[in-house]
């Protein structure tokens, strides 16, 4: 099983990383929109987007982006802007769910897991 973390920060990457690697899945870490985008096409079954790049909230343009093409694999905020007007705007933009900073292995666990059921499963 694949996810795909669009994340500009290579520690919070690396962290993320440790963990799904752990579970026998992979992890495609890109710091970059662009990379991100030609790892797409390697066909994750869920991604999880930083939602500031740089500082910009390119995170939620990639989401907006995204989805107007039709994708529609499952897709996650993460970040530590969190307020009710902040989920909205992700919500608005495409992503499913939202995973604040910081955030426990466990959170991560139970985030990866209610979008990927057989995320458990070895496969």
């Amino acid at each position: 099983m694949k996810v795909l973390y669009l994340e500009d920060d290579p520690n919070d990457a690396h962290l993320v990383d440790l963990y799904v690697s752990a579970s026998k899945h992979k992890l495609i870490p890109v710091q970059t929109v662009e990379q991100a985008w030609q790892a797409v096409a390697e066909d994750p079954q869920l991604i999880l987007v930083d939602v500031i790049l740089g500082t910009t909230r390119g995170g939620v343009d990639f989401a907006r982006l995204l989805r107007g093409h039709g994708n529609r694999t499952p897709l996650v905020a993460v970040t530590a802007l969190a307020t009710d007007a902040d989920v909205q705007e992700y919500r608005s933009a495409g992503f499913d769910d939202v995973l604040t900073k910081p955030f426990t292995i466990t959170q991560l666990a139970q985030t990866i897991t209610r979008h990927v059921p057989t995320w458990g499963a070895d496969g």
